[in-house]
């Protein structure tokens, strides 16, 4: 029925969504809920997780074309420009969220809480020795 060709590009958008859905969506929520509290570059933080949210959506439906269309070039070609785009609009929302917002929230108060002892909270920029025993 379908070309396994098409098949594997349908299972790896398929992953591709999951990974970006469950990796990055819940934390670009957070930085919106954080924003909203803050009242700090509400709108921009916003506009920005909506329009990853529906860079996701178009990436989920999309390769549907692909079982639409299996033998045609301009719509493998197509798909192929609309994947390197996607990936550009999540790296720029992302970034856009990330690093040009978080600057304009603060946290105006302290978090407290049982975060873990000492030991386990050090962090390092070097690596362990045992990492490079194998």
């Amino acid at each position: 029925m379908f070309g396994t060709k098409v098949a594997k590009v349908a299972a790896l958008q398929l992953v591709t969504v999951l990974l970006q859905a469950f990796g990055k969506l819940r934390l670009l929520g957070g930085i919106v809920i954080f924003g909203m509290e803050q009242q700090a570059a509400v709108q921009s933080l916003q506009l920005a997780f909506w329009c990853f949210f529906g860079l996701l959506l178009w990436n989920g439906l999309y390769p549907s074309l692909l079982f639409i269309f299996p033998n045609s070039t301009w719509c493998r070609y197509n798909s192929a420009m609309m994947d390197v785009i996607l990936d550009l609009g999540y790296v720029l929302t992302y970034l856009v969220m990330v690093i040009l917002r978080m600057s304009e929230l603060s946290l105006k108060a302290s978090a407290t809480g049982n975060f873990g002892d000492l030991e386990e909270l050090k962090f390092s920029n070097s690596t362990s020795p045992n990492f490079w025993n194998f």
